[in-house]
């Protein structure tokens, strides 16, 4: 239903997730987050990094849970606070019962000064469109693909490059299999919200390259999603 989008602080692992702090709350709270094929922490500590770590990623909901899009940028060059300040925080969040860890985000989102990344409702379900003859075929190939048994790429993400066009003025997204880009360059889209004629035809170029389908896809934007599944009288 939700999407968090913003520069976070990881402060710690726990066996339910990394803790979470998002820079410029207003209010502390703590996100309990996890990945879907590596964990946040494993992708953040390539290198021989240690927390806490500032990073900037976009979290999502997945059957109850808060994971990570696959898609992380650290920025080391941005000043962290000293971990007893973070953990002090972390605390302060727990003890207030400020914790987001699963679909069911607080029904007021913490306030975010501007440019600091929002907690962001999906748009309006619009009438899903009919998808052209060719994007029937392509959906045709990607069901009768073989589907990938990885336990570290059989889960696909479709995530755009950033959700307002000052972050993504090309209008562009990518397949990953976990931790691993699907292609060889990300789709662009004719708008910001990519369609489902689009999110078919740029899934089925990401299977032609894998040779190998997603055994579960994950996308950012839900009328594609409505698309798809209207096609498929679900």
């Amino acid at each position: 239903k939700y999407r968090i989008t913003g520069a976070f602080y990881a402060v710690r692992h726990t066996p339910e997730g990394m803790l979470l702090l998002r820079k410029g709350d207003l209010k502390p709270t703590v996100y309990v987050a996890q990945g879907i094929a590596d964990s946040i922490g494993f992708a953040l500590q390539r290198g021989g990094r240690q927390l806490p770590i500032r990073t900037e990623l976009t979290l999502l909901p997945f059957f109850g849970r808060l994971v990570y899009d696959g898609i992380q940028t650290a920025d080391p060059n941005d000043p962290v606070p000293p971990m007893a300040e973070l953990e002090a925080r972390v605390k302060e969040a727990q003890a207030q019962g400020n914790v987001v860890d699963c679909l069911e985000l607080p029904e007021t989102p913490p306030e975010v000064p501007a440019g600091q990344g929002a907690v962001e409702a999906p748009p309006p379900s619009k009438k899903a469109a009919k998808l052209s003859a060719a994007a029937k075929r392509a959906l045709a190939q990607v069901a009768g693909a073989r589907r990938d048994t990885n336990e570290q790429t059989k889960m696909w993400v479709c995530r755009r490059f950033g959700y307002t066009k000052t972050d993504n003025p090309d209008n562009m997204a990518m397949f990953m299999a976990g931790p691993i880009p699907v292609g060889d360059e990300p789709m662009r889209s004719r708008r910001l919200e990519y369609t489902g004629e689009e999110l078919i035809l740029g899934l089925a170029k990401g299977v032609k390259a894998m040779r190998v389908a997603p055994a579960f896809l994950g996308v950012d934007c839900l009328p594609a999603l409505e698309e798809v599944e209207d096609e498929l009288g679900q």
